[in-house]
């Protein structure tokens, strides 16, 4: 089995807004005219403004969400209309659907963990992908609109597809990608496990995590690389990142180079950084120099990466007990 980690962008929003464009000719798509309509309508169910989107997926797909949700049963009744299943199969009605159509060995077990922009365009996309991807079965569906330490998700048969809203991935900053990084490094725990916490892990030793990156935010690609080269420092599980050609009309696909880090070395060399991201002193080592962190006036303050690092491997007290 194999555990996907999706990067998630607006191309299927192209197909709502014209679904019967000779784009998708190639490929006979059941009531294309209605997908249409339906988006006219109420935007297949997916409000545009933030907060009331929030609270409506929270509602029929959160954790604590219930099996006779209204909200749930909307998007159930609107995937079976609409035969959001066969999504899938059609070429370019999403840069996610390609890029897994043509994912090797890729199994109905299999797990997929869509990560959406904090937007109600980036949320309505994933959802959307997420329940064609289910085969338009909204009870395998779990949304997650934020991550912490205490966030826990336990994997089953009956709910293995995931939307993680990762807050700032459109930011233009990279002081703004601080705290997606961090959810990002929270992510990383939740795959390979945090026995301190009581976290299981989400992917096995014996499973593959594949990261493919070929939609969403193309700046988000190199965090999404680190975090990739992070869940393969822990353990021995396979991890892959892969980037599909864009337009590719085959399976051509860029497998990309990850490398491993000592995790005990990250954590020695991390622990001195505060709360606010900053140390005075540092223990010589300085390997993660320029990528987890770099010289401030007094001292280093953490990068991006290392704010992720940070959320992902804690420190070395942490990892004793």
């Amino acid at each position: 089995m194999t555990v996907h980690i999706i990067s998630t962008g607006l191309s299927i929003l192209g197909f709502f807004r014209l679904p019967t464009s000779t784009k998708y000719s190639k490929a006979e798509i059941p009531d294309a005219a209605l997908v249409g309509k339906a988006w006219t309508e109420n935007r297949l169910h997916c409000p545009a403004t933030q907060e009331r989107l929030e609270q409506d997926l929270e509602s029929a797909f959160g954790v604590d969400s219930g099996d006779n949700s209204p909200q749930r049963d909307a998007f159930r009744r609107t995937a079976e209309e609409l035969h959001a299943a066969v999504w899938p199969t059609i070429p370019k009605v999403s840069a996610e659907f390609d890029t897994l159509r043509v994912a090797e060995d890729r199994g109905s077990s299999d797990v997929h963990v869509f990560i959406a922009s904090h937007t109600p365009d980036g949320l309505t996309a994933a959802v959307w992908n997420a329940i064609a991807v289910a085969g338009g079965d909204v009870d395998r569906i779990v949304f997650l609109p934020d991550l912490d330490v205490a966030t826990r998700w336990r994997r089953s048969a009956d709910s293995n597809v995931l939307i993680i809203q990762l807050k700032g991935m459109d930011a233009v900053t990279a002081a703004g990608f601080h705290e997606p990084m961090r959810v990002l490094g929270l992510l990383g725990r939740m795959l390979v496990g945090d026995r301190p916490r009581g976290l299981e892990n989400l992917a096995s030793e014996d499973e593959k995590v594949m990261f493919q990156l070929s939609g969403g935010y193309k700046a988000a690609i190199p965090y999404l690389l680190a975090l990739a080269e992070w869940v393969r420092s822990v353990g021995t599980r396979e991890v892959q990142a892969v980037v599909r050609f864009e337009d590719a009309e085959d399976d051509r696909r860029i497998l990309l180079p990850l490398r491993r880090f000592d995790i005990d070395d990250v954590r020695d060399e991390l622990a001195e950084f505060d709360g606010d991201g900053l140390r005075e002193t540092d223990n010589g080592l300085r390997l993660l120099d320029g990528y987890a962190y770099e010289p401030a006036s007094r001292g280093d303050r953490l990068t991006g990466f290392g704010t992720g690092m940070k959320a992902m491997f804690g420190d070395a007290e942490e990892a004793s007990r």
